[in-house]
């Protein structure tokens, strides 16, 4: 997406045309079995053209690009075994999956240069590049990826989202270059998850260090980790793709004061903020040394709630919550406008979006209040809603739905917690009652509510709804996109019925930039790719 205008702001949803258009690009990148090979053109028949948008600058190489971030990767780079935004949007610069995500949500070529699906649909056949090579100087063969496959299977390796390859039951190298996979059924969303970093393929003598030196095969190469400070990479001159990189150099700075970042910023000591306040973002545009980039980023922000942990245990607690609170004044209170109100674990991005579920829980004062008193809370209740920090956001969210739900009767104690141990508390002990966080972007509706499987390991709310464990596995083998559509419509509408969680909005991206910043794209996943940037002028 290119830089536009921020006076049209959210809670408009994409067209019935633009949702069918959707549809389309999701069957051509994922296929059904017995699809063609991958790595076809970027449309189909009729496809409308892109928007090709202000003319750029010629791409040029050179130079360094600063990018603030607010967080520090808690648990390190180890792609495997860690789920944590703030590693990935760094990571997605140096790690490479077999396939990869596209800014309009395709599925096209990474490592891979061509793939088929058997008529079954229980075949995959990856041939690689014969032009990659790790950072490390070494080529990257079959072998590599089936070793990473391995070990994400691996239950000793504790990889979070080792579910999303499951069905994977038979890993195949016939050469160097050929990667085959067996499944034991249909898996419609691996295609996807194989997309996603958690698939990365790494050299398997450099798995000792990925945490804090890690070796991919991605356009930049880790040179630097300063704790509490920077992480630096370099251009690797041996990427696969073309003369890309453009730049020589990045630096990601951990600044987590929005103030702090914006300053630097306007005094030239960083060039890019990926993700701001919608203040800041209107400010800069209006200033001709700077643009921004906006659009929406398939983020699931929600206020998850512990469905084992008393009250919220009580399905009358929970539906009082969603008929307390006014998701539109959240939009307007904490991103400026700028978002897209949600009710399910799912955003207007994918064509598996269920809009049905917007109309079940009404913002209705009275009815959650009738709905505490059949709880027995006549007086009321207490709870602790925990926020993770320096994430402005959910806590700027978390204090405007405080206040709605105070005058309901459900009185909230805040607690802002530094992120790591936000992450072991809330993410892994699943000692809270409250919280409010983000869901990444998943292009596959399988990765996104498979996490409400009651044996996930992702499941950190504890929902446990038999009938969503047995949509979920048809989803999984389901073949065509009406089938999978009507199964995550009905999963979309048990959450929501269930009141498993508070879905909040999809927040708009704003990435403010130095206006030299060319190239900058946003992607339905949470990365900040720095591959196609150059700064038109140093």
């Amino acid at each position: 997406m290119g830089a536009r205008s921020l006076a049209t702001r959210a809670g408009r949803r994409p067209t019935a045309a633009a949702a069918v258009t959707a549809a389309a690009l999701w069957l051509a990148a994922c296929g059904t079995p017995g699809s063609g090979p991958g790595g076809g053109s970027a449309g189909g028949p009729g496809a409308a053209p892109a928007d090709p948008g202000p003319a750029a600058a010629e791409p040029r190489h050179g130079g360094t690009l600063v990018v603030a971030v607010p967080v520090e990767p808690p648990n390190g780079f180890d792609p495997h075994k860690v789920e944590a935004a703030a590693a990935f949007e760094i990571a997605v610069n140096f790690f490479d999956t077999l396939v990869r995500a596209s800014p309009d949500g395709r599925i096209v070529p990474g490592l891979a240069e061509w793939w088929e699906v058997s008529e079954d649909g229980r075949t995959y056949t990856f041939i690689l590049r014969d032009n990659a090579r790790f950072h490390n100087g070494r080529p990257v063969t079959s072998r590599d990826a089936a070793f990473s496959l391995r070990r994400i299977l691996d239950e000793a390796t504790g990889a979070p989202r080792r579910a999303d390859y499951a069905s994977i039951v038979e890993i195949e190298t016939p050469d160097d270059r050929t990667l085959v996979l067996r499944t034991a059924d249909y898996d419609a969303a691996l295609l996807a998850n194989l997309a996603n970093l958690n698939a990365a393929v790494v050299p398997e003598e450099a798995v000792d260090t990925l945490s804090n030196r890690p070796v991919g095969s991605g356009p930049f190469r880790f040179a630097a980790w300063e704790p509490g400070s920077r992480i630096i990479l370099e251009r690797f001159d041996d990427y696969w793709d073309g003369d890309l990189p453009y730049l020589d150099r990045v630096e990601f700075r951990f600044i987590d004061n929005p103030a702090t970042a914006l300053a630097a910023l306007q005094a030239g000591d960083i060039h890019l903020i990926p993700r701001m306040t919608g203040s800041d973002a209107l400010m800069l545009e209006a200033d001709p040394a700077f643009k921004v980039v906006s659009g929406p980023q398939n983020l699931v922000q929600l206020m998850a709630i512990n469905n084992a942990a008393e009250p919220f245990d009580d399905p009358r607690v929970r539906q009082a919550i969603l008929h307390a609170v006014d998701r539109q004044a959240i939009i307007a209170g904490a991103s400026w406008g700028f978002g897209t109100p949600i009710a399910t674990h799912m955003t207007p991005v994918l064509p598996f979006y269920n809009p049905a579920t917007e109309q079940v829980y009404p913002h209705d004062p009275d009815r959650a209040r009738a709905l505490l008193r059949e709880a027995g809370y006549e007086q009321g209740l207490e709870a602790v809603l925990t926020l993770p920090e320096p994430y402005s956001l959910h806590i700027q969210s978390g204090e405007i739905i405080a206040e709605q739900l105070e005058a309901v009767g459900i009185r909230l104690r805040l607690e802002v917690m530094e992120w790591g141990t936000w992450l072991e508390r809330v993410y892994g002990d699943r000692q809270f009652q409250l919280t409010i966080i983000g869901h990444t972007g998943r292009l596959d509706p399988d990765a996104l509510l498979g996490r409400y499987a009651s044996d996930h390991g992702s499941n950190y709310f504890s929902y446990n709804n038999p009938q969503v464990d047995r949509l979920l596995v048809e989803g999984r083998r389901a073949v065509s996109f009406d089938e999978r559509k009507r199964i995550y419509d009905e999963i979309q509408m048990l959450l929501t019925r269930d009141a498993a969680n508070l879905f909040i909005k999809d927040p708009h991206v704003l990435a403010g930039m130095a206006a030299a910043v060319e190239g900058y794209k946003i992607y339905p996943v949470y990365v900040v790719d720095l591959r196609d940037v150059y700064l038109a002028e140093r």
